[in-house]
């Protein structure tokens, strides 16, 4: 699993999100996502607050995609 941050070559930072998205194709991985996903807000957002997620099943474009994510941050004052 890649732990790329979302807003990688983006302006907006880790931190700037509010929103996340992770699209799975299997039930059976949503344990496994969501250790990965806390590891993942903890080493980028520290104690900071959390972007709101939602999960959902999908079926995805390419044989061997497991996972897809995407976020929405806000920038600005």
């Amino acid at each position: 699993m890649t732990r790329t941050p979302p807003t990688a070559g983006a302006a907006a930072r880790t931190t700037d999100a509010v929103m996340l998205r992770v699209h799975l194709t299997d039930r059976q991985h949503y344990a496994a996502m969501n250790e990965a996903y806390a590891r993942f807000t903890d080493r980028h957002l520290g104690t900071g607050p959390r972007p709101c997620r939602t999960t959902v099943m999908v079926g995805l474009p390419l044989p061997g995609m497991l996972v897809e994510t995407d976020a929405q941050a806000v920038l600005g004052p």
